[in-house]
Formats: C-alpha cells, sequence, structure tokens
C-alpha cells in the first residue's frame, strides 16, 4: 500500500490513492499527466505512515490479533489502534482512511464539483479497481464511504443499475455495494452483505440525472446511514457478522458479477474517501467545500 500511488494510461489520465491501481478500460476528454509536487509536511506524513506500515506488517499473526481483540470495544481495526500509538501526533483525519481517491487533475479538466476534474467513464466497459488490501476490510468496525457522483449517459430502457462503487459483487457473502437504479428516474441504494444476509438502504429519493451530488455512507454502532447532499436518505439496523472481503478488489463504475444486471456508471466521480473505524457520522449533513485534502 502506498500514500502516493499512481495508475495511468498513455499519457492521458493520471489517478492518485493509498493503493497501487489496475486501470480498466477509461476514456479521458482532455488532459496531460499530473504533477504536484508534495511540500515538505506531505513528505514527512507519508514518511511516518510508511513507517507504521512497515512496523505492522512486521508483527507477527498472533500480535496482530491480539491487536484486533483490543481495539474491536472501539469498533476500530487493530490496524487502527496500532497505527494511532505509532503516531500519536499525526493528522486525525489519517488515522481511519484506508483509501483516498481524489479522481481530479488530469482526468477530464474542469469537470469536476469544484472545478478540478473528474474520473469520466461514460461508455460500457470503462470502470477502475484497486487491488485487494486486508486494509479496507471492515470486520465489525465502524465505517464511512463518501465521493461525488454524477451520471452522463442516459439508459433507453430498464432496470438498470450504476455501480458507483462496491467491494465483491452482490451475491459475495460480505461486502458492500453502492448503485442508482433506474434507466430514466433514479434513485440511490446502498447495500451491505454480511454472512450472506444483505441490508439495503434507499428510501426512493430521486437521484437527479446529470447533477453532482454528494454520496456518504456512515455505519455507526449497528446502524446504517445513507446520506445525499447532506440530507439523510435512509437508514436501518445492518445484519450482524463481518463484512470482510481480503481477497476481493475495490471497483468503481463496475459490477463485476452478479445475479442483477450488470452496470456501469455511466458518468463521472470525484473525491472518493473509504473511512474504517469511524464513521463520521457527525459531519454527514455538511456537505464539502473542497476536495479532501492529501496530507
Amino acid at each position: 500500500m502506498s500514500l502516493d500511488a499512481h495508475g495511468s494510461v498513455g499519457k492521458a489520465i493520471t489517478i492518485q490513492g493509498l493503493h497501487k491501481q489496475r486501470i480498466g478500460k477509461m476514456w479521458s476528454q482532455s488532459g496531460s499527466i499530473h504533477k504536484s509536487p508534495p511540500t515538505p509536511a506531505q513528505l514527512a506524513q507519508r514518511k511516518l505512515y510508511g513507517e507504521a506500515v512497515g512496523a505492522w506488517r512486521a508483527l507477527s499473526a498472533a500480535d496482530k490479533a491480539g491487536w484486533d481483540a483490543g481495539a474491536a470495544k472501539e469498533r476500530i481495526t487493530g490496524w487502527n489502534a496500532f497505527f494511532r500509538q505509532y503516531a500519536p501526533n499525526i493528522d486525525p483525519y489519517w488515522q481511519y482512511v484506508v483509501s483516498l481517491m481524489p479522481l481530479d487533475g488530469t482526468i477530464e479538466a474542469g469537470a469536476g464539483p469544484f472545478g478540478t476534474g473528474a474520473l469520466a467513464m461514460p461508455s460500457f466497459g470503462q470502470y477502475l479497481t484497486t487491488p485487494p488490501d486486508v486494509a479496507m476490510d471492515i470486520g465489525t468496525s465502524d465505517y464511512c464511504i463518501d465521493l461525488w457522483l454524477q451520471t452522463i449517459t442516459p439508459v433507453s430502457s430498464g432496470p438498470y443499475y450504476r455501480a458507483a462503487v462496491n467491494r465483491d459483487a452482490p451475491e459475495s457473502t460480505r461486502g458492500w455495494l453502492l448503485i442508482v437504479t433506474g434507466a430514466k428516474n433514479y434513485t440511490l441504494d446502498y447495500a451491505e452483505f454480511r454472512n450472506g444476509v444483505p441490508t439495503s438502504v434507499y428510501k426512493g429519493i430521486p437521484f437527479s440525472a446529470g447533477l453532482w451530488q454528494f454520496i456518504r455512507v456512515c455505519h455507526d454502532n449497528g446502524v446504517l446511514y445513507l446520506f445525499q447532499n447532506g440530507a439523510l436518505n435512509g437508514s436501518l439496523p445492518s445484519q450482524t457478522g463481518t463484512c470482510n472481503d481480503s481477497d476481493k478488489p475495490l471497483n468503481l463504475g463496475w459490477l463485476p458479477s452478479s445475479g442483477l444486471i450488470p452496470g456501469n456508471w455511466l458518468g463521472r466521480m470525484c473525491a472518493f474517501r473509504f473511512t474504517v473505524g469511524a464513521s463520521r457520522l457527525a459531519t454527514a449533513t455538511t456537505i464539502p467545500t473542497a476536495p479532501w485534502p492529501r496530507g
């Protein structure tokens, strides 16, 4: 895992995130390689984070299990607790973020919600995936998924499932899925799968076509919340059990395989963030006015 991983297609697309990424078929309207030199503070923070990752990986399986057991009462992972102790003075923002993909810069210049760039995937077969990483396993912890979404390409007939982001396919025994359903009248849906039992959160509130919308999913103390542009879309208790899939990738804009109609996002994305160990429920009604900090 790298704090400054890059994936690129030719000279048109560059993507930054906390994980090295594999690019599927994607389209970019314009742009060039993104070059953003890190500040001294960013370099120091990345160095400290890398050292903490190395120290965690050097622990024995028994030691890691001990950290997991001790952290369970806080509804965080053992890695979260270890990192908090290893780097107590680091920005708390980084204590729980396991994947941060700004999805801006040079992918489609000027198309994002803040006047930045955005990841454009208007056609079928265009998507992005990251390799499997145990850091993204939720377990029984609180967590938060948030990103900006915009639809582009209409679908003439339905039902059609626009897969925004997911960890494994919907038939998985342990994963999750954020989708927008419908061919012309869109609604937002989030599904979590724990031990093979799905839990869906949605209220049928329209997802407006063609407009940028900020989406946040919060899992807080056994309850799932789905927010749309700062407003609560729906909530209900989650199922018991774990929500892990260490061998599965994180997919943006693609539903790999399922009993549903496979669907690409057919739109744009920006500022994706995945947090394990904190729900960020307290700030869920606040719509960001700037991109996420990169540390």
